[in-house]
């Protein structure tokens, strides 16, 4: 088995027997491998072995072999192999920027852009295995450092790229380093040593083959494998079972013509083995989600030892690999068909032995661009990003206090498009202060939705503090005008159904809250029923309610309790199951957060010709005394058309200054605020409010 050839790179790493394989199974010309095996370390044997192992080509085992030469003279590598070590260092100088968890991601991404040749990602892969094995074996400072790289970065991409064995060792590698417990806890149970569960499997192989030549069936391939331990460990922590529920420690895959002989080989398998209840999933006749296609079985072969067995099509198998439902996609919960297009391109390209000469890297990942800190942090933006965007993508107020940026080290506008792997120095001051101009698209300051969010928030909130202040200085007036005390502002809150004070004088210096709503609820407030006397209905009514329902006759009406609407105010009715048109603001909360699909129900009211109503309200004023000014208060009375009912008055010589009380009968509370404010506005006059 080729595991064979892997193990010996670990094991005996010799110049002869390394040598020895290559030869045979490389055309390379025997002077040159000569020359590269006198010339090549230990560590560039057992790398190029590693790739011999996985069938890399002949180009990357060469590559491999003469990474640590500096003068290749007198020996005959190709330009290709010379452009894999050049792009391998330029790799690795990537690779190590930092790999935190929140970046590792958009890194693996960045490494799959920026390689210019797929081979070279298995040189780097091949590379970190060697070093985590030196590393485990002399127990190096750096093992911990190492390991996790393997699990974040390495490991992810071996699997992306389809490559299993170099995979399985980075996971089992990390695992036993970084989880020495939990390692050594499933390798004790392990009743086989890994050779020989892959030998069993290899026995497996060779008996089910020859009963499916037996019937007839031909055209197929079948491979195994056996699960790793780390691989063990995931599953049993994300299904929560015990090592004894684990059926699939050992595999085989069979891969056949079409979907009749995929049944009929079931079929032969269930009855050759006994297969084990609870353990059959038919994904042929009901496809995964991800589209994902083949028949699952677990059977108990020789020796009582459990082998999973799947069997699909070579199409089922072409498109479980490469296809939308590509084994790395749905088993590392990714979902990004940008990322899924690059990777099957890689993998096409390694597998059919081609180079990537004409691979272009402009179009991979099109969608984003990966830029870095100058830590090595990288930063996932969209393309056409800028360096403000930048800024902003790595903490708000960064972005807030940019003033510049550097780009590779030179000073770039602010409008710059970001390129990959572009290393950005956003240079800031000590004050928070975007500008406006970044939110004018056509500049091209901001070509983030998220930035310009950002920026948005912040001037909202500029104009919240002015929002605040302009509505507490209206709601602390009006409270004045009708006699209230700050505290109760409280009401409000409760009428207005909000959390605090601030949300209020928000709302009200937003406009959020109309001079009527508020009016009207400081009304409700301030007029207990004492306060409100009922005078003689009008003789000129056309209803016996206050409302007309535009197109009915008499109608059952009722105002709201949620607004409590009062005469002249715009109003809209609700047409209700059980007590007929219910009456409210045409600004009540409810009505505009009505949904769709209720707004059948509305329909179109108007207060009655003359309200039924009237309100004696008394209100004080207080005024520095001057002549003239009982006469300005009777025009704007005689103006509103209110009728003065009674007024009392009485001067404070200390102050120089005069206190009126007024009884004036008044037809809704909008004109009680209109009111109030003409007489605040009169010249000398201190305050007009509310009396009690």
């Amino acid at each position: 088995m080729q595991s064979e050839i892997y193990q010996l790179a670990a094991l005996a790493p010799d110049s002869a027997k390394v040598c020895a394989e290559i030869s045979r199974r490389y055309a390379i010309e025997p002077q040159t491998l000569s020359a590269l095996m006198d010339a090549a370390t230990v560590a560039c044997r057992e790398e190029a072995l590693m790739l011999t192992a996985i069938d890399a080509d002949q180009d990357a085992v060469c590559a491999a072999l003469g990474k640590s030469i500096d003068d290749f003279s007198g020996i005959a590598i190709s330009p290709q192999a010379k452009r894999l070590i050049q792009n391998l260092a330029a790799f690795e100088s990537l690779s190590q920027l930092n790999t935190s968890e929140q970046s590792t991601e958009s890194l693996r991404r960045l490494l799959l852009v920026m390689v210019e040749d797929p081979r070279t990602v298995l040189l780097a892969l091949v590379r970190h295995i060697r070093l985590l094995r030196e590393a485990i074996a002399q127990q190096s400072e750096c093992v911990a450092m190492l390991a996790q790289a393997a699990r974040q970065l390495y490991g992810p991409l071996a699997g992306r790229l389809g490559v299993a064995q170099l995979k399985w060792e980075l996971e089992d590698l990390s695992f036993r380093v970084l989880e020495p417990s939990a390692y050594k806890s499933i390798a004790k149970r392990l009743e086989e040593k890994r050779l020989d569960r892959e030998a069993y499997v290899e026995r497996f192989i060779e008996d089910l083959g020859q009963r499916l030549r037996e019937v007839g069936i031909d055209g197929f391939e079948v491979s195994g494998r056996v699960k790793h331990l780390y691989s063990i460990h995931r599953k049993m922590q994300k299904k929560d079972l015990r090592y004894d529920q684990l059926f699939d420690l050992r595999a085989v895959r069979l891969l056949l013509s079409n979907v009749a002989d995929c049944y009929t080989a079931l079929g032969i398998v269930h009855g050759a083995y006994a297969p084990i209840p609870g353990q059959f999933d038919d994904y042929i006749g009901q496809p995964k989600p991800n589209g994902y296609q083949s028949l699952h079985t677990v059977v108990m072969g020789p020796n009582n030892k459990s082998v999973e067995i799947q069997m699909r099509t070579f199409d089922m198998h072409r498109e479980a690999e490469l296809g939308v439902a590509a084994h790395w996609q749905y088993k590392e919960g990714g979902n990004d068909q940008s990322a899924h297009r690059v990777v099957q391109r890689l993998r096409a390209l390694l597998e059919q032995g081609e180079l990537a000469d004409e691979l272009n890297s402009e179009d991979l990942f099109s969608e984003r661009v990966f830029a870095l800190t100058p830590r090595g942090d990288v930063i996932d933006l969209a393309q056409g990003a800028t360096p403000l965007d930048f800024a902003y993508a790595i903490h708000t107020s960064v972005g807030h206090r940019c003033r510049g940026a550097k780009v590779n080290g030179g000073i770039v506008p602010l409008t710059y498009a970001l390129k990959n792997a572009d290393s950005v120095e956003v240079l800031t001051s000590k004050e928070e202060s975007p500008s406006r101009d970044w939110l004018i698209q056509d500049l091209g300051y901001l070509q983030t939705n998220r930035a310009r969010n950002k920026v948005r928030h912040y001037f909202n909130q500029l104009d919240h503090a002015q929002h605040l202040e302009d509505g507490r200085e209206i709601v602390e007036r009006q409270l004045r005008r009708f006699g209230l005390e700050l505290g109760d502002v409280q009401k409000l809150v409760q009428r207005f159904r909000v959390a605090n004070p601030d949300d209020v004088y928000v709302g009200v210096g937003r406009g959020e809250i109309s001079a009527t709503q508020l009016i009207a609820a400081l009304e409700h407030i301030v007029s207990p029923p004492a306060e409100i006397t009922t005078r003689k209905k009008r003789a000129t009514t056309t209803s016996k309610s206050d409302v007309h329902v535009q197109g009915v006759g008499q109608l059952l009406t009722q105002l709201a309790s949620c607004c409590q609407p009062v005469p002249n105010e715009p109003i809209v009715g609700l047409i209700t199951k059980t007590k007929g048109v219910s009456i409210h603001r045409s600004d009540c909360i409810n009505m505009l957060n009505l949904p769709d699909s209720e707004h059948h129900r509305l329909i179109e009211v108007s207060w009655g010709e003359e309200p039924e109503r009237n309100y004696a309200v008394r209100l004080q004023l207080e005024a520095y005394r001057r002549d003239g000014l009982l006469r300005d208060i009777g025009q704007v009375l005689a103006n509103r058309k209110v009728r003065l009912l009674d007024i009392q008055s009485h001067y404070d010589d200390a102050q120089d200054t005069q206190f009126m009380t007024l009884e004036v009968e008044l037809s809704d509370s909008n004109a009680l605020g209109v009111l109030l404010h003409q007489l605040h506005a009169l010249p000398n006059v201190i305050s007009a409010k509310r009396g009690r």
